[in-house]
């Protein structure tokens, strides 16, 4: 039912599901391996602060261009701050 409304199933059986990827065009089934690969984010005290704010400076970076290093070690911050709860 999940699927036929057009969501996207949280159960593993529902992704392996035939008539789930019938509908639509077997994705769920294509992008399974990726999931499978994909790491659970991290449940520590002060990692949604750093998950809320490190994307700004990439989307940024995206859309303007500038120094790729210079973002991954604001990033790198950003993390070992986040760290400390």
């Amino acid at each position: 039912l999940f699927t036929e409304s057009g969501g996207q199933p949280g159960h593993r059986s529902a992704w392996l599901d035939e008539d789930n990827n019938k509908r639509c065009l077997n994705y769920f089934g294509q992008t399974l391996p990726a999931l499978d690969r994909a790491f659970v984010r991290p449940r520590y005290n002060g990692y949604l602060a750093f998950q809320d704010h490190a994307g700004d400076d990439v989307r940024d970076y995206m859309m303007n261009g500038g120094n790729a290093a210079a973002i991954l070690e604001k990033m790198n911050g950003l993390y070992r701050d986040s760290q400390k709860g």
